[in-house]
């Protein structure tokens, strides 16, 4: 993720593990802040709204892992349609 973008608060059923490699990042989780650097990994439960924002200069690499499948589906269909990631209400 470019400095400065991110991921818009969502949830899902699935739960998720974020893994930073480089770049800083602010993981927003329940409500709860977390500013996070390299080498951090970051549980998600099902349900738990939360976002992603790169607070860095650099750009923020991260992976993230969902279980079970079937969200990739979401990142399939933004591809297809060239959406933004759907913003959940709160």
């Amino acid at each position: 993720l470019a400095p400065g973008t991110g991921v818009p608060l969502h949830q899902h059923p699935e739960e998720e593990i974020l893994f930073v490699y480089a770049g800083r990042a602010r993981i927003t989780v329940a409500g709860v802040l977390h500013e996070v650097g390299p080498e951090t990994a970051v549980f998600i439960s099902g349900g738990t709204y939360h976002s992603i924002e790169n607070i860095g200069t650099d750009e923020l690499r991260l992976t993230f892992t969902l279980s079970p499948p079937g969200y990739e589906n979401v990142f399939r269909k933004m591809v297809r349609t060239r959406a933004e990631h759907p913003v959940m209400p709160v």
